[in-house]
């Protein structure tokens, strides 16, 4: 008499981390920031640009939104699919909210239905018209933050190419908070969380992500609450840790990572309308915010001499002499100076004839010339 085994075997696949319910998915949005969206014919913005964060992948990618606290009276989805740029490091959510009321304080919630919504929180729209012209702004600009400080996350290298033994950003970002009140909004030029040397403070972990979605989560107080605008430096360039440096040539977490990727995933900028209609990159841009034409270089790429003109900052090469990370050329060349030089003749052309702003701020990450001489 015989008997027959017979072995059955399973594959479950792995999506995100979950799949069918076997594995519990994280779908809780966290990260959560805005800018400004939209343009009426006065140049102010008419809404915003909502975004966060989920481990897993969700469903949808909505906000729901109204006047008054807990009653929304809109729900608006995103045409898109959530961004993963680099496999395994979550999912990067934008919906566009445009067309709303002027200086309107609007209570808004991020997620689904089917996934779950975040917390409450709430924004104020732009002025427009003579309102805008004639009204008193506060905003919050500096530069080079960094997350938490030398305490909370000490670096095992130190005093290498400029790496600080000491330094303190919890400082900065609870100042922020308690003067967010009084503030419009805030713009960040460049090195906004210093991600790419997070690899320093371990050299044998991976810990990019950690550093930019911790750097998120910690701002989200200030960021979901009013306009997070950006603007990009040469730490948002790559990932030059030696986990990245030397996964390139096998996994390629390095490559995914170069050229400004991550931090044009994660911040979206009115580049659309400002720069074109086709644009999705947060390189450069305009907007117009009460008297104030705000106007965002690129210190970094796209002109001749740019630090990060063909290369990422860590100006790694390949044996053969090309350039391990590449980057740059986010339009033709030539054409970002182009611009930035069409954009300044209009609002200074609207100035004089009292059609536009009355001021014109400009920001970029690094200083108008050398400074030395």
């Amino acid at each position: 008499m015989c008997k027959t085994f017979v072995s059955l075997r399973f594959i479950i696949p792995a999506v995100s981390g979950c799949w069918f319910g076997v594995f519990k998915c994280n779908t809780t949005p966290e990260q959560i920031h805005i800018a400004f969206a939209g343009r009426d014919d006065s140049g102010a913005s008419t809404g915003m640009r909502i975004a966060w964060y989920t481990q897993d992948k969700a469903s949808a990618s909505q906000v729901k939104l109204g006047t008054q606290s807990g009653h929304y009276t809109q729900k608006v989805s995103s045409a898109k699919e959530a961004v993963q740029y680099l496999s395994g490091s979550g999912y990067h959510h934008l919906v566009m909210v445009v067309g709303l009321p002027p200086s309107t304080k609007h209570y808004y919630r991020v997620g689904s239905d089917k996934d779950g919504w975040s917390e409450e929180w709430s924004f104020k729209t732009a002025p427009t018209g003579d309102e805008a012209a004639n009204s008193e702004i506060s905003v919050s600009i500096f530069g080079d933050i960094g997350y938490l400080d030398s305490v909370q996350r000490p670096s095992m290298v130190k005093h290498y190419k400029g790496l600080e033994a000491k330094w303190d950003a919890t400082m900065t970002r609870n100042r922020l908070e308690s003067l967010k009140p009084k503030y419009d909004f805030m713009w960040i030029l460049g090195d906004i969380a210093y991600a790419d040397d997070a690899g320093w403070h371990n050299i044998f972990k991976f810990l990019y992500e950690d550093c930019f979605n911790g750097f998120m989560n910690w701002f989200q107080n200030i960021s979901a609450a009013m306009p997070l605008m950006v603007s990009p430096g040469n730490h948002e360039s790559e990932c030059h840790s030696v986990r990245c440096v030397l996964s390139n040539a096998v996994s390629g977490t390095g490559s995914a990572l170069r050229n400004f990727t991550a931090y044009n995933s994660r911040f979206h900028m009115p580049s659309a309308e400002s720069v074109g209609a086709d644009r999705t990159h947060s390189m450069w841009y305009s907007f117009n915010y009460g008297p104030v034409h705000f106007v965002s270089i690129n210190t970094e790429t796209d002109w001749h001499g740019a630090e990060e003109e063909h290369e990422g900052d860590s100006h790694l090469h390949w044996p053969n002499g090309k350039p391990m990370l590449p980057a740059g050329h986010f339009d033709d060349d030539g054409a970002y100076l182009r611009w930035l030089e069409s954009d300044l003749a209009s609002a200074a052309k609207a100035r004089s004839i009292g059609t536009g702003p009355a001021w014109i701020v400009v920001g970029g990450h690094r200083p108008y010339g050398d400074t030395k001489s």
